[in-house]
């Protein structure tokens, strides 16, 4: 069909061959690739040339969740930074879903290496994180004290709203706190809500999904790149902290995790435990906010 998209094309052919005489010049590849083999899976495309399948060349997203704010993210951050960030090489919208083709990462997640490692592994773990979390840190952040993406709209952020990510921008920390406590008055909440509530802290960069799934890295501990970045945005100083240590502390292969974090992000333990009581608070309505304050 003369106007089917061509990704859709090629997973029909999972485990195939076809003919992509012009990608190299789409993806500025040295060397002339008469014919690719590709691998499907229902979350992504991976291309190799057909000579080596032991070198996967580019990933291309398939997920309807994969929005622009992927591509503006990396960008922005592999400008700004030295993070090992997989490039994206193109984006394109069809049928209603936002594409992107990136580079692959090597290396394996690290929620699936860490038990194995050894100290000496976890040890250069952790002071590869502290450097990238330190070169996000020194950012300057927008004038202003709107917690936002990097464009100044919404932020991507399960914890923040169940039923639909997308939510914000927030005005200050205080409209964040508000949206946190699912738009309730902090009175009616544990003394530490209260404590922790009353704070403010500077903007600072933040990566917003800083998880052991979205590390990847060898088995000797070395990070081979850090991925998932269309959460990132200008959040308080604290909630990198907050969100690492208490979303996903349901996940068994998460707690020999956590006693690291603090080793590479700044600790905030009165502003975790306050998450921490939110997130028991309502427990039994799937552990995040209902309402958006932004459609009050």
């Amino acid at each position: 069909m003369a106007n089917a998209c061509p990704i859709r094309m090629m997973s029909n052919y999972a485990h195939g061959r076809f003919h992509c005489g012009t990608l190299p010049a789409v993806f500025g590849w040295a060397r002339p690739l008469d014919w690719m083999k590709i691998v499907v899976s229902p979350s992504f495309i991976i291309f190799y040339p057909s000579s080596d399948t032991s070198k996967p060349l580019v990933v291309c997203g398939t997920r309807k969740e994969c929005r622009s704010r992927m591509h503006y993210n990396t960008f922005y951050t592999a400008a700004k930074t030295g993070i090992p960030i997989p490039r994206t090489r193109l984006q394109f919208r069809w049928d209603g879903a936002t594409h992107i083709i990136m580079d692959r990462v090597c290396g394996k997640a690290l929620v699936d290496l860490w038990w194995g490692l050894s100290e000496a592994s976890k040890d250069k773990v952790v002071v590869q994180l502290a450097e990238y979390i330190r070169q996000l840190r020194s950012i300057p952040p927008p004038p202003g004290t709107s917690i936002c993406s990097i464009l100044g709209g919404p932020v991507y952020c399960w914890r923040l709203h169940q039923w639909e990510p997308l939510t914000g921008p927030f005005r200050d920390e205080q409209h964040m706190n508000l949206q946190l406590r699912n738009l309730q008055p902090v009175d009616v909440f544990a003394d530490v809500v209260k404590e922790a509530h009353a704070k403010s802290h500077p903007l600072v960069f933040t990566h917003n999904d800083f998880m052991t799934r979205n590390i990847m890295a060898r088995e000797d501990g070395t990070i081979t790149g850090i991925i998932d970045w269309e959460c990132a945005g200008w959040f308080p100083a604290h909630w990198e902290y907050c969100k690492t240590m208490n979303w996903g502390n349901w996940r068994s292969d998460n707690r020999e995790w956590y006693p690291w974090v603090h080793r590479f992000i700044l600790a905030y333990e009165l502003e975790a435990e306050a998450d921490r009581a939110l997130l028991n608070s309502f427990m039994l309505r799937r552990f995040t906010p209902r309402r958006n304050i932004t459609d009050e």
